[in-house]
């Protein structure tokens, strides 16, 4: 389980374990800095400024393009201080990334349960994620599905290997009652020629 409290900084980094591994390492630089079509201002660390903190860039930008499409995500956030509220906005912008960036093949269920852990963490500090969650659950079904259909799979060559293996003791079967019937009947002619023997 994520503890989005449960962080260490690093020089300008913040850092997660588990599904939120993502990192965005912040350099320190005043000139502008340009990420996508946004041409940003960066601070005395190499933060841009959102709301009322400073976040690093490529949080930035992830955060702009929500405030601008789902505003109501930060319309409760009033969580205050200097420190924890940027690990909260940047811990966000990751689980975004992380969310839209993954490949099935790539995603467990253990990650897609961490991130489910992740998006209640968020919800305690009051953002409104429904519908980050609607994207998460929407790749838990897909990674569901293709878990099923990776179990359909194997037991469809696992019930090819039976059948297979059902045929050839069927002719093992029929080879053996084969040699049966020829042992009777070689018994039974040999046991008919001893007593036509004695008779004469």
């Amino acid at each position: 389980m994520i503890d989005v409290y449960n962080v260490r900084q690093q020089t300008g980094m913040v850092h997660q374990a588990g599904f939120l591994s993502l990192e965005f390492p912040v350099v320190a630089r005043r000139r502008p800095r340009r990420i996508d079509d946004d041409l940003l201002v960066l601070d005395e660390t190499g933060r841009v400024p959102f709301m009322q903190w400073h976040v690093v860039p490529e949080a930035f930008v992830v955060l702009k393009k929500v405030a601008e499409k789902y505003p109501e995500t930060f319309a409760n956030f009033t969580m205050v201080g200097p420190f924890i509220p940027i690990i909260l906005l940047e811990s966000l912008a990751k689980a975004i990334v992380e969310l839209y960036e993954c490949k099935l093949g790539e995603i467990s269920q253990e990650e897609i349960a961490n991130a489910m852990s992740t998006m209640q963490n968020l919800e305690e500090v009051h953002f409104n994620v429904d519908w980050l969650k609607k994207r998460l659950l929407a790749v838990k079904n897909l990674v569901h599905c293709d878990a099923l259909e990776a179990l359909r799979r194997n037991q469809q060559v696992e019930m090819e290997s039976l059948r297979a293996r059902m045929s050839l003791l069927e002719k093992e079967m029929a080879l053996c009652e084969k040699e049966i019937a020829e042992a009777k009947k070689e018994t039974t002619e040999g046991l008919r020629g001893q007593f036509l023997q004695r008779q004469v």
